[in-house]
């Protein structure tokens, strides 16, 4: 026993021996370590550094580097290498700067430093738990052949890292947390490999206007702003530098640090991806929900989506702006993809392809002031007018559409996504179609009670049901759908017009709509009542009407269908106080216009009553207006003084009456116009005084002061420096020593000008810049041009080196005649300034006459660029021709002119326009001039135009434009003389202005034909052909059925009737108000295009013989036309699909595949989608088809 314990007392004394010894062993290591790796001024490996030292120069071995405790003593202390070297074995930290735990250290240095061959030459990081180091200074160091030159980790901030040299290291500079802020990294240079960051942060790269040098390849911040680098996170406010980065992953805009209102500036650079992930990603971080963020003038390319609003969870984003960015081949240019973001603002952006798209309707702006966003290349999107309803829309708030036709095969829904509020769904005559399933519009209480909905202004067709009241699915739910108003509905060629499921759906309406061709047009599956008075249903026969209902006359369970009274005459005369406008005039009165619309395929008169209600009521005007058929307009205008605040009210009274007055009335409140105020340091002072007329005359919505105190804008011309500082500093844009900046890019042409707007101590500041008084100019016009992206709005528009208008203005300033009165203060300075602002052409008459027998002069006109002949041959090229252009149908010489219309462009930037006028004009519809025919235009009157213009213009060929007309009496009269030519086509006019010269049509006149909306048959159903096809006699409607048909045996059709009575009444030349006035049957259709014919339905007329070959041509569907023989050297035709209102896109396909001796590759077909945008009237003034026949003009 007590051997036993001998041994365990001695292996108890045994361990603790141990114990100790171990326990000393590394008490003595430690001290070594505190001790030994004290550096020195020849450092060893793993030494430590705790004050100031100086090394001696040399190079120095050390895998594992050295250690610079930055607060172990007093701050201040600086590390200098003396220029030694450190040079590791490609792993390890060639200097750990480390900071302390218990206080702050400010003012370290490292200096003179070579450090190669490590994973991270030097690393600067402040660990959890750690203090950091502020105010640092890293300059005059080497690192080279590291993975990482420098790499700053954790919270670094207030630092300097300037004057080193990086070379060849995989990155230059590497940080990565949120936290690294406020450090100023400038004056270095960098080969091979630069500046990394994961987030943009407030970092520094350039000061004193010194940035760093990147060489080989390398790449990082300059000083025009940050480099993206894909994948990068932007928090806080960012300025990009312009360039263009290849960015396949994009990056991600996040708030953070509880920042507000936070912008990213691409300043016109260009991120680039691959077409599958998105450019630029906009989401709130994981701890919290942010709002403000803007995103402008960036360039997005081949991305999925080029700007994404996402949601996190229940975390959205909200109040953003996207505003100036330009989107291409983005199969989604801005994707708001969540049920609750709301309140965002997109405008002033540029779509080619891809679009706006989002799957609930929320509460978003997509126009501001006037401004929304452009679209182009099939792009879609909301415009100022509404929003685009994509397939599978979901209505959670109020709604507008945007007028136009839409395939929506799996159509719409209606839903209240919180509260029990009403919702309302104005389509704005937006015709919905499908493909024969599914519902067109479809409410639904998902979630809540649906009371007092209203559904107003759609067309909807091609549905299973048009409109489907949802309350049955799933079995749980309790929700309603009670006391809904559909009114002003068109519900056609649909299996069921309405359709109502469930007992939890009372008190719903419909009223003043259109239900036809459809099985049913409202089938019940409820047992409450629906109302249904007031609707047209394409006849006037009860046991008709009745026999499209199902409700308890065929099933005793179900409510009544009350139809009873309905409407037999679906015309409709209506205004809105959208559809009421202010402008100023002369004086200090107001312009108050108003447009009146009228549904319905007969037109009509009104008389259009003003009232100005201030304290009381004031009849100011009443009078009568024409209103078209076809959902035509007329404005009616009045002209009165108002005040600010003082409300006008509309009363439209149409003289053939109405079952619906609810919507014949509107009122309007009017803000006044600001006043604007015009300072300028430009001499000479005729072309300051020429330039300020300019702005007060053509600015439309605001006033001129003489006083500076009293203007709510200031308009400055010419350079101020002190605003340029502003600019510069806060907005990006201004003078750069010799040049212009802006977005990003730079000009330094001397006609390069900018127009810049701003609010500065609650007044809006305007600047007219320009390099010379060329560049202020064009400053000035094209503020004239986009008036409300800059009164209102921040925002500013280079016009560089490249832009011709700016160009054509410098060339007219300096050609001969013009160069010897430069900067003069001279009248002919002042008629220079004025041309180049009004107009550099002359505008000079000519007529030719006809040969037939009932000969008629026609008007031509030439316009006639007054530049020099090397802008001319720059812009035209040698073989350059007259560019001649042809209105449509009721138009007039000027149809392509007025409004700044496509003819004054070309003739502005250097093209010899001609224009002419077959019909329209006073020698062609006077009250004794001949009714003439087509085969006149083609024979006679064509010929004798184009043969005029050769003769006067001295060329032997032209480029051709003709709208609709226009283009058919063109290629018909083509078909004819294009191989032969034709002698004696016309009469010119002789010295003494008779026409007394005969004047041919060469061969081969055209060089280029372009043809826009122009028919060939007609032989498509469009809402035009449908309703002159339509037997009036088979619709057996007492009130509208012709006494004739009494009489008749077989049809008549609605366009031959028309003729008819327009042949009795002795008229010989007609407007369309005259044909369409004379119509009978009402083709639903055009209540659904909602699109204006004619810009002038009053004036001005054609012959009745041409108005019947017309409608002739749209009653017959089996048509041919002849265009074997044409030939010119380019075809361009430009049409809308599916049509545009008029003709079918398929016309198109007839003239390029019927012109058989053009080649085909000298053929080519643009088309657009839209009938509002793109009707039979609006199309030669729409913005993407001007601009692409420019190109083609080129």
């Amino acid at each position: 026993m007590r051997r036993n314990k001998n041994r365990e007392a001695r292996r108890t004394s045994t361990v603790k021996a141990f114990g100790v010894i171990a326990s000393v062993i590394f008490l003595l290591a430690l001290s070594a370590a505190a001790v030994a790796v004290e550096c020195g001024t020849i450092p060893s490996d793993g030494c430590t550094i705790n004050g100031d030292l100086t090394l001696a120069a040399g190079i120095y071995h050390l895998p594992h580097g050295i250690t610079f405790n930055a607060g172990t003593s007093s701050p201040g202390h600086v590390l200098d290498c003396n220029g030694a070297t450190l040079v590791g074995v490609e792993s390890g930290i060639g200097i750990k700067i480390r900071p302390s735990e218990w206080f702050t250290t400010f003012g370290l240095m490292v200096k003179n430093c070579n450090i190669m061959n490590y994973t991270t030459g030097i690393l600067f990081s402040t660990p959890n738990g750690m203090k950091p180091v502020r105010d640092a200074i890293i300059t005059d160091n080497f690192l080279s052949g590291n993975t990482r030159g420098i790499y700053l980790s954790g919270k670094v901030a207030n630092n300097l890292i300037t004057n080193n040299y990086f070379s060849n290291n995989t990155q230059g500079i590497y940080h990565q947390s949120i936290d690294q802020i406020n450090n100023t990294i400038a004056g270095n240079v960098f080969s091979g490999s630069g500046i990394y960051y994961v987030y943009a942060n407030d970092n520094y790269y350039c000061t004193g206007g010194v940035g760093n040098t990147y060489l080989d390849g390398a790449t990082g911040p300059t000083c025009n702003g940050l480099y993206p680098y894909n994948n990068l996170i932007v928090n806080l406010d960012a300025k990009f530098a312009p360039g263009n980065y290849s960015l396949p992953s994009g990056i991600v805009v996040q708030e953070g640090h509880g920042v507000f209102k936070k912008k990213l500036d691409c300043n016109g650079a260009t991120l680039i991806g691959n077409g599958t992930k998105n450019g630029i990603t906009i989401t709130s971080p994981e701890r919290a929900e942010r709002y403000g963020f803007t995103i402008r003038n960036c360039n997005l390319l081949n991305y999925s989506a080029g700007i994404r609003l996402s949601i996190v969870g229940s975390r959205t984003v909200r109040l953003a702006t996207v505003v100036n960015n330009t989107f291409s081949n983005t199969t989604k240019g801005v994707e708001l993809s969540g049920r609750d973001q709301s309140l965002n603002t997109v405008f002033s952006n540029t779509f080619y392809g891809g679009g706006i798209f989002y799957g609930y309707t929320n509460n978003n702006t997509y126009c501001v002031n006037g401004t929304g966003n452009t679209y182009l290349n099939g792009a879609t999107g909301p415009t100022c007018e509404g929003l685009y309803p994509y397939d599978g829309l979901i209505v959670n708030t109020n709604a507008v559409f945007a007028p136009g036709s839409y395939a929506v095969p799996s159509g719409i829904r209606m839903v209240v996504g919180s509260g029990s509020s009403p919702r309302t769904l104005d389509c704005h005559g937006a015709h919905l179609f499908g493909s024969g399933k599914g519902n067109g519009i479809q409410l639904f209480p998902e979630w809540h009670t649906l009371p007092d909905i209203l559904v107003r202004n759609c067309a909807v067709s091609g549905f299973a049901s048009g409109i489907t009241f949802l309350t049955n699915k799933p079995s749980s739910l309790t929700y309603s759908i009670n006391d809904t108003l559909l009114s002003e509905l068109t519900l056609f060629n649909n299996t069921y017009g309405i359709i109502i499921h469930g007992d939890r759906a009372g008190g719903n309406a419909i009223t003043h709509s259109s239900l036809y061709d459809n099985n049913y047009s409202i089938y019940l599956k409820t047992a409450h009542d629906f109302n249904a008075e007031k609707n047209y249903w394409g006849t006037i026969h009860p046991d008709v009407i009745r026999g499209t209902i199902y409700d308890f006359a065929n099933l005793s369970t179900l409510g009544r269908v009350d139809f009873d009274p309905f409407i037999v005459n679906a015309t409709d005369t209506f205004v809105s106080g959208n559809g009421l406008f202010f402008a100023k005039t002369e004086g200090r009165d107001i312009e108050v216009r108003a447009l009146i619309h009228r549904a319905g395929l007969i037109g009509d008169e009104a008389a259009v009553t003003f009232y100005h209600l201030r304290g009381g009521t004031e009849l100011i005007d009443t009078h009568a207006v024409a209103i078209p058929p076809f959902i035509g307009e007329a404005n009616a205008t009045a002209i009165f003084a108002l005040k600010d605040g003082d409300v006008v009210k509309v009363i439209v009274e149409p003289t053939d009456g109405e079952p619906d007055t609810g919507n014949n009335d509107a009122e309007k409140e009017f803000s006044d116009f600001p006043y604007f105020y015009v300072e300028s340091s430009l001499g000479p002072r005729v072309a300051r005084e020429e330039i300020e007329e300019y702005l007060k005359a053509r600015l439309l919505t605001a006033y001129p002061t003489e006083s500076i105190l009293a203007a709510d804008i200031i308009i400055t011309v010419g350079r101020d420096d002190a605003a340029n500082q502003l600019s510069l500093r806060y907005e990006g844009w201004g003078y750069e020593g010799t040049s212009l900046v802006a977005g990003g890019r730079r000009a330094t042409a001397p006609y390069a000008g900018l127009v810049g707007s701003f609010k500065r101590f609650g007044k809006r500041n305007i600047y007219l810049y320009g390099n010379r008084v060329e560049g202020i100019i064009a400053a000035a016009k094209e503020m004239v041009l986009r008036e409300h992206d800059f009164i209102s709005i921040d925002n500013a528009y280079l016009i560089g080196d490249e832009n011709i208008e700016a160009i054509a203005v410098y060339d007219y300033m300096h050609t001969p005649a013009n160069d010897e009165h430069y900067l003069d203060n001279s009248h002919e300075f002042r008629q220079i300034v004025n041309n180049s602002l009004h107009g550099m052409h002359d505008d000079t008459s000519f007529t030719v006459a006809t040969t037939n027998s009932e000969s008629v002069t026609l008007r031509l006109r030439q316009l006639k660029p007054l530049h020099s002949e090397m802008f001319l041959d720059f812009t035209n090229g040698d073989d350059a021709k007259p560019v001649v252009f042809s209105g449509g149908i009721f138009s007039y010489i000027l149809s392509w002119y007025e409004d700044d219309g496509l003819a004054k462009q070309l003739a502005d930037s250097g093209r010899e326009v001609w224009l002419m006028e077959m019909t329209g004009g006073p020698g062609t519809e006077c009250d004794d001039c001949p009714n003439y025919s087509y085969d006149d235009l083609v024979d006679y009157y064509w010929p004798a135009s184009i043969a005029g213009i050769l003769r006067y213009s001295g060329s032997d060929q032209i480029d051709y434009v003709g709208h609709s007309n226009g283009g058919r009496a063109a290629l018909s009269s083509l078909n004819e003389y294009s191989s032969s030519g034709k002698a004696g086509a016309g009469l010119c006019l002789d010295d003494f202005g008779e026409h007394t010269v005969p004047c041919s049509l060469p061969e081969h006149p055209v060089d280029r034909f372009v043809g826009v909306a122009v028919p060939t048959t007609l032989n498509d159903e469009t809402p035009l052909t449908k309703s002159l096809r339509v037997d009036i006699c088979s619709e057996n409607i007492p009130e509208v059925r012709p006494a004739i048909c009494e009489s008749m045996e077989s049809a008549l059709l609605n366009g031959d009737y028309a003729i008819a009575t327009l042949n009795s009444s002795g008229m010989s030349h007609v407007r369309l108000f005259n044909f369409g006035n004379r119509l009978v049957s009402h083709d639903q259709s055009f209540l659904i295009s909602l699109v204006t014919l004619m810009n002038a339905f009053s004036e001005p007329k054609i012959s009745l013989s041409l108005m019947d070959f017309y409608s002739r041509l749209g009653e017959d569907t089996s048509s041919t036309l002849d265009l074997s023989n044409v030939e010119v050297n380019k075809l361009y035709l430009f049409n809308a699909k599916p049509n545009d209102v008029i003709l079918g896109v398929e016309d198109q396909g007839r003239i390029l595949n019927g012109t058989d001796r053009i080649y085909l590759s000298s053929k080519q077909g643009f088309n657009y989608s839209g009938q509002m945008s793109y009707h039979h009237a609006r199309i030669v003034s729409a913005d993407d088809v001007e601009r692409d026949i420019r190109e083609v003009l080129q």
